[in-house]
């Protein structure tokens, strides 16, 4: 389908936020900080940014750029295009069908935790959030009852489904325009009261210093890599083509080049900034800053917790507000892709195809929800996991990786990188001093890495 021009992005700053905004969410401050704890800290994070310039960049600009070239905005139909174009069979356009998957089945568990998140919103409003004794006991309770978080999940999606249903310029631009500055301007505040707590320095150093020692506890070298190079991926929603629909929708004038540069750079602060809302406030409070998963939901509560009743819950509202807003600013990318599909695949209308969106992922989303709890769809395992789990495994470890892999041996080796010059260049309107290291990136370094990815979420390596 092509991209409705009425419908397009009304500023470049706007197509920017929204970009960022689709990379932006609770990767950043759900696994960002904790895959930072569990893997070696200072050197997780130098990791971390080399692989952000030589993989996010590279794809944040071949994506942007087959988005303008075909002007469609679902990503089956561009790289069947661009395959037609080169004499080649548009089953190639089976890239763009595996990215629509992925978001699908991301939604189906992402939903749940955004409910989680509103439910915390809601308590540190209300009640406040449960103490260091109660905090591990209420997120048990939370996330294993039946009604709780079902009905925040179906809050959750609804608000999303909103967002979407105004479009473009009037759902996501609008929203990423305002999401955006709000998450940077919170996550500031609760940064600088982070770093005021006594003993929050050790926090700092422990994030920014390398440690040999450290790489050992994280169990090496190769496995701070893979953990790096599968941080990247989930928290830029890299390989399932999210930046071919924007790209569609943006302006001709639009600096892709730049683009490439500032989302990547905007979700890697966004990360770092959440590491020091977190790590040192963690330390001071004499937690472990490799608890898991459960450090947004439990030690985190429990750290604010010990802020006193009145700065405990001032700031407990900030940090799952602003939790709230990273989770709709990538949310509403998610239904995005399948929604355009829907839209090309079957000529329906957005409000149709949203609404059928919202309710096949409300079903499986409440599912996945069930599968913490304790009646009969826990007891449910495909490949040894529950369904929650599952969701997680098809689209970030299955998913992602082989369409991100597909997609870069495509504009490697039938599009080919020369071909995205004119339009990351605007005709040779601006330089593009890198393009030998682009070209490179993209024909050996990034199929090589999304291929590790791939071996390690299988245990192979």
């Amino acid at each position: 389908m092509n991209a409705n021009k009425s419908d397009g992005f009304a500023t470049k700053l706007g197509f920017v936020f929204a970009a960022a905004g689709s990379a932006v969410g609770l990767g950043n401050l759900w696994k960002f900080p904790y895959m930072l704890g569990a893997n070696g800290g200072g050197i997780f994070l130098i990791v971390y940014i080399i692989i952000m310039l030589i993989v996010a960049v590279p794809v944040c600009m071949y994506e942007s750029a087959i988005g303008k070239h075909t002007r469609l905005s679902s990503g089956t139909q561009a790289y069947a295009k661009i395959a037609e174009e080169k004499g080649k069979s548009k089953n190639w356009g089976i890239i763009g069908f595996l990215g629509v998957l992925a978001t699908f089945a991301m939604l189906f568990y992402y939903s749940v935790v955004g409910g989680w998140v509103l439910d915390y919103l809601f308590k540190a409003i209300v009640t406040g959030l449960p103490t260091a004794e109660t905090a591990g006991d209420t997120f048990g309770a939370v996330i294993t009852s039946t009604g709780e978080p079902i009905i925040w999940n179906i809050i959750f999606l609804a608000i999303t489904l909103v967002i979407c249903l105004g479009g473009i310029k009037n759902g996501i631009e609008k929203m990423s325009n305002i999401m955006m500055p709000a998450l940077f301007v919170l996550l500031l505040v609760l940064v600088v009261r982070s770093l005021t707590l006594p003993g929050a320095m050790e926090g700092v150093k422990w994030m920014f210093t390398p440690s040999t020692a450290a790489i050992e506890e994280a169990g090496g070298f190769g496995k701070v890599l893979i953990a790096a190079l599968g941080q990247v991926f989930f928290s830029c929603s890299l390989g399932i083509g999210i930046l071919i629909t924007y790209g569609a929708y943006s302006s001709k004038e639009q600096n892709f080049i730049k683009s490439a540069y500032l989302v990547p750079l905007l979700d890697t602060a966004v990360a770092i900034l959440a590491g020091l809302a977190i790590i040192p406030a963690v330390f001071a409070a004499g937690y472990e800053p490799s608890q898991g998963a459960g450090l947004l939901f439990v030690v985190i509560p429990s750290v604010l917790a010990s802020f006193g009743p009145v700065l405990g819950r001032i700031f407990g509202i900030l940090f799952f507000l602003l939790a709230a807003f990273a989770a709709f600013t990538t949310s509403v990318a998610m239904v995005e892709l399948p929604v355009n599909w829907l839209m090309e695949r079957f000529n329906w209308t957005r409000k149709k195809a949203v609404i059928f969106d919202g309710i096949l992922t409300l079903i499986l989303s409440c599912l996945a929800s069930l599968s913490y709890g304790t009646g009969i769809i826990s007891t449910i395992s495909i490949v040894g996991r529950n369904i929650f789990d599952f969701f997680d495994f098809f689209s970030a470890t299955l998913l992602m990786p082989i369409g991100g892999l597909l997609g870069a041996i495509f504009v490697g080796y039938i599009w080919k990188p020369e071909s995205t010059i004119p339009l990351l260049t605007n005709d040779g309107q601006i330089k593009f001093p890198m393009f030998g290291w682009f070209k490179l990136c993209v024909k050996i370094i990034i199929p090589v890495l999304i291929f590790l990815i791939f071996l390690s979420g299988f245990g192979i390596i």
